[in-house]
């Protein structure tokens, strides 16, 4: 089979590559034959040939720029197991192909671009928040905005209405900020970058309701922000009366007390289909979340005329109550 034969009969086409070439080119097969249409250069793709073997192996065909038509994809392709073959040669399967971003293959993102249109440090927080460190991600230039909101709305609650009266730290904000730093801390610590950029976006939504932002909470942000967008952190530590460079400073504590919760939520099964969630004091017994329970309008409902026979308690997690 000859490969010119093989691309004229699928209408995969290669490009010629000839100086002043025009800008649409012409499709050629590759013997050199001509076509009467055009079709725009954004239709470049790599695809990688392979011809089967008697075993049920493939072999290397040719890995070329080719010009695939629609009419490929849609009516010249059938599938067969995983993998995809020509209609008209089924020994041939197809490899769609992408590929790593490089500059010899001009599919690179310059940095200097984006950072001009949306800032160094909204990047910066995009890079490391699009997905767990060691994961392969999909880079999307559009994302950059969400980032960038973020940090704009963390400028805003760090400058406007800050105030220093001790009335507006109420216990809820005070026990938000002290576990925001706990899990932006153990999140560096084990480089997991996008989920300590989730808590702070958590936090900066919480001091955006706010009537009044206390500094105390606004100075924490800016400390755990600071290395995720070190430019913003040096000029909000600044404007929030930092007297030296925010390098200095150190990394803010979280009050152990602040981080444990008095109220958790658990769930209660009946026969152990969930039924209901209840909230009870972060050190219940298990009689003390029985009684909870019980006033349940949904759990009444369930139990409502029948015996308990066991009661199955995890602390802090799970009410289990089998009835009958």
């Amino acid at each position: 089979m000859k490969s010119g034969d093989l691309v004229a009969k699928s209408d995969v086409f290669y490009l010629p590559e000839s100086e002043g070439a025009p800008d649409v080119p012409v499709l050629t097969t590759e013997d050199g034959e001509h076509f009467a249409f055009y079709a725009p250069s954004e239709t470049l793709v790599s695809a990688e040939l392979t011809k089967e073997r008697d075993d049920g192996t493939y072999e290397h065909a040719k890995t070329r720029k080719t010009l695939v038509t629609r009419r490929v994809v849609e009516a010249d392709m059938t599938k067969k197991g995983v993998h995809f073959h020509l209609t008209s040669h089924p020994d041939v399967r197809v490899l769609s192909q992408a590929f790593k971003m490089s500059k010899s293959r001009g599919n690179v993102v310059n940095p200097d671009v984006l950072i001009k249109s949306h800032g160094a440090d909204s990047l910066r927080l995009y890079e490391m928040f699009m997905g767990p460190l060691e994961a392969v991600k999909p880079w999307q230039t559009s994302g950059i905005e969400g980032v960038r909101r973020f940090l704009e709305r963390a400028w805003n609650v760090s400058t406007a209405n800050v105030t220093d009266e001790p009335a507006a730290y109420d216990d809820a904000t005070q026990r938000l900020v002290h576990k925001t730093i706990k899990k932006v801390t153990e999140d560096v610590e084990g480089m997991r970058f996008n989920t300590a950029i989730s808590a702070m976006m958590i936090l900066v939504n919480h001091l955006a309701k706010l009537p009044k932002v206390p500094i105390a909470a606004a100075r924490a942000l800016t400390l755990i922000l600071s290395p995720f967008a070190p430019h913003a952190g040096e000029e909000l530590w600044q404007r929030l009366g930092g007297e030296t460079t925010l390098a200095y400073e150190p990394w803010p504590a979280f009050d152990p007390a602040l981080v444990k919760d008095d109220v958790i939520e658990i769930g209660v099964q009946i026969n152990g289909k969930a039924r209901a969630s209840i909230q009870i004091p972060a050190d219940a017994d298990e009689a003390t979340a029985k009684g909870i329970a019980l006033d349940d309008a949904t759990v009444k409902q369930h139990v409502d005329g029948k015996a308990i026979k066991k009661v199955i308690f995890v602390k802090g997690r799970i009410l289990n109550l089998i009835v009958g």
